[in-house]
């Protein structure tokens, strides 16, 4: 599939963005079974850049590397603690 939808990912996760070549690619949303969120840019089914937000309250904005937050990011606590 190319274009723009909704779809089940990995770890059954629940997609709506863009898909090139039945990959996750350009802008989207990510909503993980455990009610953590992401949103942000894809590259070839990898989170490269975005904010995730965890039920906990905690939430991550910056880069991703290998679908992990890596590099340059910001991560907001839920108790107000800011590391960066």
């Amino acid at each position: 599939p190319h274009g723009r939808g909704v779809l089940l990912a990995r770890d059954d996760a629940l997609y709506v963005g863009h898909v090139a070549d039945g990959r996750l690619a350009g802008a989207g949303s990510l909503l993980f079974p455990n009610g953590d969120s992401f949103t942000g840019r894809f590259a070839d089914d990898r989170r490269i850049e975005g904010e995730i937000v965890f039920v906990s309250g905690d939430r991550y904005v910056g880069l991703w590397i290998d679908d992990e937050p890596k590099g340059r990011g910001t991560l907001y606590q839920a108790s107000g603690l800011v590391f960066e």
